[in-house]
Formats: structure tokens, sequence, C-alpha cells
């Protein structure tokens, strides 16, 4: 397992087209899965319902692979747990001040132009002090393809989001008000994240309310004989170290946990701020400790 960072030297969702995915039989649970903060049964403690065998822990990376001055980033990053029939889906977000090794302190949505997926896991491991044991990269281009294919997702955009950046072709512009969202005008609106500084709080929470209204649009009538279809479509986008039997197994843990109510989402706690003039997701080490000894029973590894 990796050890906590040190204090000198070792310093999301989503997910844009997953609450939860685990790929390949993974997408069917994401087609079923409610995008909703679901919490366990009530147990004596906290760890109860995490028993029953080692927790697997996966990276889900979904990364804008277009192409960049500075090379691809993720976009969106989320650690989910899988153990004791319970699964728990952390947001991590991209702006999270982490140490890298052979690196100044930076972003962590860095670590996969730095050091690819293997990377991004040991930066991941180190910050919450857990084994990654594996990894799911998706390519954010599949989630135009996917909305598209479903006709749209009608959603109440919040506010106007305006932004263009010549550098990596990024361009949003939206106006606020209900209307149907193609795959472009969606992208647009889960990738926003001209918020408060270094917070990407408010993009996580979009991203979760734009779910639940994707799920929904999916799970239409109109939608039914096209699930087959768009399974096939967002798979094409997916690349995993997972081995197949292993796929099959998980999709049926997160199926009973979602069956049961045991899927939980949670955000890595912190705040933005200002470092050295470069905005950056400050993690809250306090909180941090509290919400990973509930999934194991006892604090981090020091």
């Amino acid at each position: 397992m990796r050890r906590r960072r040190r204090h000198a030297n070792r310093g999301f969702w989503a997910g844009v087209i997953v609450g939860l995915l685990i790929p390949l039989a993974g997408l069917v649970l994401w087609m079923r899965t409610p995008a909703t903060d679901v919490q366990p049964a009530a147990t004596e403690n906290p760890a109860a319902a995490d028993r029953g065998g080692e927790p697997t822990h996966i990276l889900v990376l979904g990364v804008d692979e277009r192409q960049q001055v500075d090379g691809s980033r993720t976009d969106t990053m989320m650690l989910v747990r899988v153990a004791g029939g319970q699964v728990r889906v952390l947001a991590i977000p991209r702006d999270t001040l982490v140490h890298m090794e052979g690196h100044d302190d930076s972003k962590i949505n860095s670590a996969y132009t730095y050091g690819g997926t293997d990377l991004a896991k040991e930066v991941a491991g180190d910050l919450l002090g857990v084994q990654v044991d594996h990894y799911v990269k998706i390519n954010l281009a599949g989630f135009r393809h996917v909305v598209d294919l479903m006709g749209g997702v009608q959603f109440d955009v919040p506010k106007a989001m305006h932004y263009v950046d010549p550098t990596d072709g990024t361009y949003i512009d939206l106006e606020p008000g209900l209307q149907l969202l193609d795959g472009e005008k969606a992208e647009q609106f889960v990738r926003f994240r001209h918020d408060e500084i270094g917070d990407d709080m408010g993009r996580i929470h979009r991203q979760q309310e734009f779910l639940k209204a994707a799920v929904a649009q999916a799970l239409t009538p109109s939608n039914w004989l096209k699930l087959p279809q768009l399974l096939y479509t967002a798979r094409g986008y997916v690349e995993t170290d997972i081995p197949v039997t292993e796929q099959l197994k998980l999709a049926q843990s997160a199926y009973k946990a979602q069956q049961s109510e045991a899927i939980v989402q949670e955000t890595l706690p912190g705040h933005g701020d200002y470092v050295d003039g470069i905005s950056f997701y400050l993690v809250d080490e306090e909180q941090l400790d509290r919400l990973v000894s509930t999934w194991e029973g006892t604090g981090r590894a020091q």
C-alpha cells in the first residue's frame, strides 16, 4: 500500500459519462444506476459494510485527448471502491494539489500527462493512502456520441456559461434555461469550470445533476431499443487493465449494491485557494482522515 504523503516531500464525476463506470459490463450499470447520493444502511460500525474480503480500488479517468499544447490531461478523476456489498465513488477535483516524485507540486490532473495511467494511479493512491488496483480511462469524445444517440438530454442550464480557449480548442457558449442539449452542448456544460478560483465543486455538482438527467433520458421507452447501440458506442471509448472475468464480478457486485441502495457518492474534502499565485484545490487532511476511516475502520497509513 502506498504511504501517506510526507509533510515536506510528499505534499473529479464526472466521469463525465459515468455514475459508476466499470468497463463493458459496468457500462450497463451506468445506464441503470441513479446518480444520486445514496447512503448505506445504518450500522454500529461505519466499516461494517466493507467486511467480506479485500476492497478493490479503481481509478476512473475522464481524459480529453484532443491535441493540446501541453498534452492530454484528465478532465475528470474518481476513485471507485468496491467491497463488502458496498460501492463508494469519490470525486477528486482536477486541481487538487499533490506532490509527484521528479516534478514540482502540481495539480493532480497533470499526473496522467507526466506518467500516464501508472503515475495517475500512484499519485491518487498516495493522496488517499490506498492501493489503487486498476484503472478505467474514458476518452471524453465518447460522451458527445452517446448523448447524440440518445437524442439529446433535456436540461435546465442554471446560468450563462461562456468561455473560449483557442490553445486547446475549448469553446463553451451556453445560455441559461430549460433546453435540449445535444452532445456538443452537453460536453460544454459538463466541462465548464470557471466558478470560484481553484474550486471544482460547482463543476462536480453540475456533472452529477446532468448524469441524473442523462440516465433518466437513457431509460425512457424511446431509448430502450437503442441501449445495445449506446453501450457498444460507449465501450469503444474505454480502456482498462481490469481482466474481463474481474470486470464481470465487479459489475455484478456494483449491481447488487445498487439494488440494495449501498452506493455512496462522495467528494474529496477541501477548498480552493491560491498557492504562489496559482489556483489549487487544497485537501482538508483532517476531514480526509475521517472519510477514509469510514472505509477502513482506521485512519490512513502513516
